[in-house]
């Protein structure tokens, strides 16, 4: 019997052109760098879904903002408001099926937010929502907040801005014109002082003032070279911003330097769309991690901060079931497709109820030109994490091997071994007589639907050279 050879899940989710040249790939896991002294980078499973609310009558999710104690959220044609006990309060009708923008002012007696969309404006004030009516602004494309103002960005590149703590005020001459470059204003959105400007080739980077003819301008230096090709993708989370580029790659920034998230599965799934209003992206922090979530009608892709790109779908579906969330009532809040809202829950390990199926996949393994004969293979879980429950999935949890000698094109029979009861933390996960591998290699894959913790630390085979 030969020596251990370690199998390399990678970090991060890469799937190949063809199959052979795939890379690691990562569904619903999530990577966590840890202390020196244990196993590096276990990967464990996301964070699963908690129902909070269904919203009658609901449907896609367009858009949500955090309002004082309160989230305003659109679903499907309805914009209503849930408050810290989950509870809904219809206020009105959004027409329609693209998303939103949603800006709020920072108004002393009641709060203002603005509502954009086709250009359409409208203002929810005191739970009252109503059109904007000011004949000075042209039909706006975004709306964001900058500075006690709404900044209400044009297609022709015109940037008009509202009175003070008035957002429905805009002055005929409140305008000004991003001139770096004559490609017109995709979106607009307020990050820390700023308002980034993105165009569909270049980005502006503007900065309010103490003039009160001329309140915003162009930051020195504040000129990218860079577009926005998906105006719902810009999103921001602490320092750092992000948004899908006019060359299709994602990108960050912290501060004003670029910095491309150059992933080519996401770069190939993000020019495989066409209708650029359907990618979606935004963000969300827990247990101390960051993340940026693209997502579209036929994928979904997670950037871990720091660690790289995850795939994450939800069971059928060759996408996450989840259109968007929102920071709220400390929690992160979330909603998909049918009205229902969530709460993202590290103690959660399924999808309300929805089995989570936590996969990872290797590169393919090579002797080149040799194959290897595979005696056994070990996977070193965190085990014992069954739960005391009537459901056997739950109480003996279990993970599933196969494996592909062609590339992924086909696969072996699913082969199941438990993850160990509760308390039984002395379960070794193992599989015997794996055969011989193809000449393209093997492709492992594991893959667990069990709705409890779990972690994988390291993966190893035993097994010889052997000839061609």
């Amino acid at each position: 019997m030969g020596q251990p050879i370690r199998i390399d899940f990678g970090t991060q989710s890469h799937p190949g052109r063809l199959g052979p040249d795939t890379g690691p790939r990562h569904i619903n896991t999530m990577v966590e760098q840890v202390v020196e002294g244990q196993p590096p980078l276990p990967i464990y499973a996301t964070p699963g879904l908690t129902l909070r609310a269904t919203i009658t009558d609901g449907g896609t999710c367009r858009g949500m903002i955090e309002v004082g104690d309160k989230l305003g959220i659109v679903s499907g044609q309805k914009l209503v408001l849930m408050d810290t006990n989950w509870a809904i309060s219809d206020i009105g009708g959004i027409p329609g099926a693209t998303n939103v923008f949603m800006a709020r002012n920072a108004k002393a007696s009641t709060a203002q937010v603005a509502i954009v969309l086709d250009g359409n404006k409208y203002v929810l004030e005191n739970n009252v929502l109503s059109d904007i009516t000011d004949t000075d602004l042209p039909p706006p494309g975004s709306v964001t907040f900058s500075d006690q103002r709404a900044i209400y960005t044009i297609r022709d590149g015109r940037l008009f801005w509202s009175d003070i703590d008035d957002l429905t005020s805009i002055g005929a001459l409140s305008f000004a014109t991003a001139e770096g470059a004559p490609d017109g204003l995709v979106r607009g959105y307020g990050h820390r002082l700023d308002t980034w400007l993105f165009g569909s080739k270049t980005t502006e980077i503007w900065r309010a003032t103490s003039s009160t003819t001329n309140p915003f301008q162009r930051v020195g230096g504040g000129f990218l070279t860079r577009g926005c090709s998906a105006e719902h993708s810009v999103a921001s989370l602490g320092e750092i911003i992000f948004w899908v580029g006019d060359d299709n790659v994602p990108y960050m920034a912290p501060g004003y330097q670029l910095q491309p998230l150059n992933h080519p599965p996401v770069v190939r799934d993000l020019e495989s769309i066409t209708n650029r209003e359907s990618i979606i992206g935004w963000t969300y922090s827990l247990g101390g991690h960051g993340f940026y979530v693209l997502t579209s009608d036929e994928w979904t892709w997670q950037y871990h901060i720091g660690v790289g790109w995850i795939e994450r779908k939800s069971l059928n579906s060759d996408r996450w079931r989840i259109q968007l969330g929102s920071p709220f009532n400390n929690y992160t809040v979330v909603s998909d497709n049918l009205g229902n809202v969530y709460t993202l829950n590290a103690s959660a390990h399924d999808e309300n109820s929805n089995d989570m199926v936590w996969t990872v996949r290797s590169a393919p393994m090579h002797a080149f030109p040799n194959r290897i004969s595979v005696d056994r293979f070990y996977a070193d879980f965190i085990t014992g994490v069954g739960i005391n429950s009537s459901d056997t999935d739950k109480s003996v949890p279990q993970v599933g091997l196969r494996y592909s000698d062609d590339g992924g094109l086909s696969w072996s029979r699913q082969r199941l071994r438990s993850l160990g009861e509760m308390g039984h933390r002395e379960v070794r996960v193992v599989w015997d007589g794996l055969g011989i591998t193809g000449r393209m290699g093997r492709i492992w894959e594991l893959e667990s639907s069990a709705a409890v913790s779990r972690g994988l630390r390291y993966v190893a085979i035993e097994g010889d050279q052997v000839g061609t």
